[in-house]
C-alpha cells in the first residue's frame, strides 16, 4: 500500500446502513452530489454502481469490502487535496465484523476511520426487514416467524464494541427520529453546508412494497425461490417508485407483546452504548399501521401493476414458464407446500391477464 505522503491521509467516512434505515435514498443523493462533494474536499468515488443510483434505483453502495483499501489509495493518489473520502455500503455492518483485518491494515498504515451508522426503533424495522426478505431474500413465512428471530439491537452493540475496541469513532443515528431530514442528518455529519446536497427525483428508493406486491412476491418466492424478485418486486418498485404504500402486514397485540419481551434486553443493552436523543425506543402497538387480515381488497393489482409485471415476466420466458406453471398450480397439477391460501388467490388474480397475452 503506497502512501499518499509520509504520515498523512485523509478521513475515510464510511456510511455502513444498517438494512431499512433509508441507505437506497442516501446512496442516490451521493451519486448525484458528487461533483458537489468533491468541490468541497469530500469525493464519494465514482464506480459503475453510481450510474443507478443516481437514477433511483437500488444499489450496494459505491464499494466493496473486499477493494475497500486499493479504492481507497487509488482515490487518495488520484485526488491529492482530498480532505476526506466517503464510501456507503449498508452490508459493510456486517461486513466489517467478519473481515476485521480490512481496517486493521488500514489503521495501521495511519489512515483515520470514521463511521456513520443509522439504526432504527426495532418494531417498524423488523416489519420492514420481513418485508426486505421477501422481497430479495426468497422469505415464504409469515411475519410472525420473522419476528422471532430478529436480533439487529444485539448485532448493533456487537458493532458498536468492535468499532470501540479499535478507537475507530461512530457517529450513531436513529433513522426513525431523522427520517424527515435524512439527508440534512447525513450532511451535518459530514459538516457540510445543505446547500451541498442534490435531492434525488426518486423520491423513495428501494420503496416499500404493498400488500398486493407482497403477497405476489411470496407466491413467486415459493415457486421459483429469491431468484425471482429481479422480476417481481425490483421491476415493480424501479418501475413504479412512487406508487402509494399504507401499512404494514398484521401483528397481533399477543405477536406484539412476544415481540417486545424478546427484544426488550437487547435494547436496554445497546442503548448503554448510544447518545440519549439516538436511542432506541419501542414503538407502542397504538401506533402501528397495519393492513387489515381479512379485507382482501388489498390483495387487488391494479392496472400498472399487472402491465409492469405482464412484461417482466414475459422478458424470462426463457428461464421461467410461468403462465405453464400457475396454469398447473391453479389445477392442482403442480404442488408447492409453501404456497398460502392468499399466495393462491394473488396468482390468480394474475393469471388470467398472463393467459391473455401469451409469451
Amino acid at each position: 500500500m503506497s502512501r499518499k505522503r509520509p504520515g498523512v491521509y485523509p478521513p475515510l467516512v464510511l456510511h455502513v446502513g444498517h438494512s431499512k434505515t433509508g441507505s437506497s435514498f442516501i446512496q442516490s443523493a451521493l451519486a448525484l452530489s458528487a461533483a458537489n462533494l468533491s468541490s468541497r474536499g469530500v469525493i464519494y468515488p465514482f464506480f459503475h454502481e453510481n450510474v443507478d443510483a443516481a437514477a433511483g434505483k437500488i444499489t450496494a453502495g459505491n464499494t466493496q469490502i473486499f477493494r475497500l483499501a486499493d479504492a481507497y489509495m487509488q482515490t487518495v493518489n488520484a485526488h491529492p487535496s482530498a480532505q476526506a473520502v466517503l464510501f456507503s455500503r449498508e452490508r459493510l455492518f456486517h461486513e466489517l465484523l467478519d473481515h476485521k483485518d480490512v481496517l486493521d491494515g488500514l489503521r495501521g498504515c495511519g489512515v483515520p476511520v470514521q463511521v456513520v451508522l443509522f439504526i432504527r426503533n426495532p418494531v417498524s424495522h423488523a416489519v420492514s426487514r420481513y418485508c426486505q426478505d421477501v422481497k430479495r431474500g426468497g422469505f415464504t413465512s409469515e411475519l410472525p416467524e420473522s419476528l422471532k428471530a430478529y436480533d439487529f439491537p444485539r448485532k448493533v452493540t456487537a458493532f458498536l464494541d468492535h468499532m470501540n475496541a479499535r478507537d475507530v469513532p461512530v457517529t450513531v443515528r436513529n433513522y426513525s427520529v431523522h427520517a424527515g431530514r435524512l439527508l440534512k442528518t447525513v450532511w451535518d455529519g459530514l459538516g457540510l453546508n445543505v446547500d451541498a446536497m442534490v435531492e434525488p427525483l426518486v423520491r423513495r428508493v428501494n420503496r416499500s412494497m404493498t400488500r398486493s406486491e407482497i403477497a405476489i412476491q411470496k407466491a413467486f418466492n415459493a415457486i421459483y425461490g429469491h431468484m425471482s424478485s429481479r422480476f417481481i418486486s425490483d421491476r415493480l418498485c424501479d418501475e413504479l417508485p412512487d406508487f402509494p404504500v399504507e401499512g404494514g402486514p398484521p401483528l397481533t397485540r399477543a405477536d406484539y407483546d412476544r415481540f417486545v419481551d424478546h427484544v426488550q434486553p437487547m435494547i436496554e443493552d445497546a442503548n448503554t452504548r448510544i447518545a440519549v436523543n439516538e436511542r432506541y425506543v419501542i414503538e407502542a402497538f397504538d401506533t402501528l399501521q397495519t393492513w387489515s387480515d381479512t379485507d382482501e381488497r388489498g390483495l387487488d393489482l391494479n392496472t400498472a401493476q399487472v402491465d409492469v409485471l405482464r412484461r417482466s415476466i414475459k422478458q424470462v420466458k426463457a428461464e421461467y414458464d410461468v403462465t405453464s406453471d400457475i396454469d398447473r398450480i391453479l389445477k392442482g397439477q403442480l404442488v408447492k407446500d409453501a404456497l398460502s391460501t392468499t399466495d393462491l388467490l394473488v396468482l390468480k388474480q394474475l393469471y388470467p391477464h398472463l393467459a391473455e397475452h401469451p409469451s
